[in-house]
C-alpha cells in the first residue's frame, strides 16, 4: 500500500496564502484520489451508482462547451467477442474502435482553455505526494480488466485528463479564483468511480465515460 502525504500538499497550498476555506474544500474533494493512491486500485462504480447529470454539469462547467448527454460504457463488456473472430483481430478492433470513438479528451480541451501560473513547486508536490501513486493505481486497475494494448492506448489519455483536473483545481485555489476553483471541485467529484474518456467523435456534446 502506497503512502501519500496529504499534509505536505495542504501545507504547500497554505504557504501561498490562498483563502483557507478553499484549501479545506479542495482537500476534501481530493479525498477519493488519495484513497485510490493509497489502496493501489482506482475503483470504478456501476452505472447505477453514477450521477450522470452531475458529470454532465461538471464537464460543461470546466470546458464551457454544451454537453447534451453522458454515455456510460461498462469496462467489463466493452465489445462482444464474436465466436468466429480470432483473438488478435478482436483485440485490434476493440482497441481501434475505442480510440476513434472519442475525438477529444478533457486534457485536449482544458490545456487551451486556461492560463495558469504552472508553478514548478506545485507540479513537484502534486507528483510526489499524490500523482505518482495514483498513476500506479490507475494502471494497476486497468491491467486487471484490459489487455495490454488497450490499456496502453487509454492510459496516457486518461492519465493526462486526471492530471490536468487535479492541477487546475489546485492552481485556481492558489490563485484565489474561487469561481473557477469550484468548477474544478465539481469535476474532481465527477471522477469518483468513473473514468472520463472524452467527447464522442461523431456526436458533439455527447461524452463517454467508463464504469465497472
Amino acid at each position: 500500500m502506497a503512502l501519500v502525504d496529504r499534509g505536505a500538499l495542504c501545507s504547500l497550498l497554505l504557504k501561498e496564502d490562498p483563502p483557507k476555506g478553499l484549501v479545506t474544500d479542495v482537500m476534501g474533494h481530493l479525498g477519493h484520489f488519495f484513497v485510490a493512491a493509497e489502496s493501489g486500485k482506482y475503483p470504478l462504480g456501476s452505472v447505477g451508482d453514477v450521477d450522470l447529470e452531475a458529470v454532465k454539469t461538471a464537464v460543461m462547467g470546466v470546458t464551457g462547451n454544451n454537453v447534451t448527454r453522458i454515455i456510460p460504457i461498462s469496462i467489463s463488456s466493452l465489445f462482444p467477442w464474436p465466436e468466429w473472430m480470432g483473438e488478435d483481430a478482436y483485440k485490434a478492433i476493440l482497441r481501434d474502435s475505442l480510440k476513434v470513438s472519442f475525438r477529444q479528451s478533457l486534457e485536449d480541451i482544458l490545456r487551451y482553455n486556461f492560463w495558469v501560473r504552472v508553478g514548478d513547486s506545485l507540479k513537484d508536490d502534486l507528483r510526489n505526494n499524490l500523482w505518482d501513486s495514483l498513476k500506479v493505481s490507475l494502471e494497476s486497475s486497468l491491467s486487471v480488466i484490459l489487455d495490454d494494448s488497450l490499456r496502453d492506448s487509454l492510459r496516457d489519455s486518461l492519465g493526462d485528463s486526471i492530471w490536468i483536473s487535479l492541477f487546475y483545481a489546485l492552481e485556481f485555489v492558489l490563485a484565489g479564483q474561487e469561481e473557477q476553483a469550484r468548477k474544478f471541485f465539481a469535476l474532481l467529484d465527477a471522477w469518483n468511480g468513473i473514468l472520463i474518456l472524452g467527447e464522442k467523435g461523431d456526436e458533439p456534446g455527447v461524452w463517454l465515460i467508463l464504469v465497472a
